[in-house]
């Protein structure tokens, strides 16, 4: 079975399936990038996934976090800085 979830926040709507992770805005993809273990993280923690928004002038992070604050962030305008770990 898929791990699969999806859910908006801000301005941008997010969907994640296995280890593809799809931001649009305004019927539009933003950024579209596979995470590998994405799919497993999804799988393990399901239903109990939180997304989050950060903003400054500079940067758009969006991410997606499990109830003990580990998952994942996504930096919009500079996707190679995305990373795991602790934050959410």
């Amino acid at each position: 079975m898929k791990a699969i979830i999806s859910g908006h926040v801000g301005e941008f709507d997010i969907f994640a399936s296995d280890d593809v992770l799809t931001v649009s805005s305004a019927k539009e993809i933003v950024r579209q990038r596979k995470v590998e273990g994405l799919g497993k993280f999804l799988a393990e923690h399901g239903g109990r996934v939180r997304l989050t928004l950060g903003q400054t002038p500079d940067l758009t992070i969006l991410g997606l976090w499990e109830p003990d604050g580990f998952g994942y962030a996504l930096n919009l305008e500079d996707p190679e800085l995305s990373e795991w770990g602790y934050g959410g």
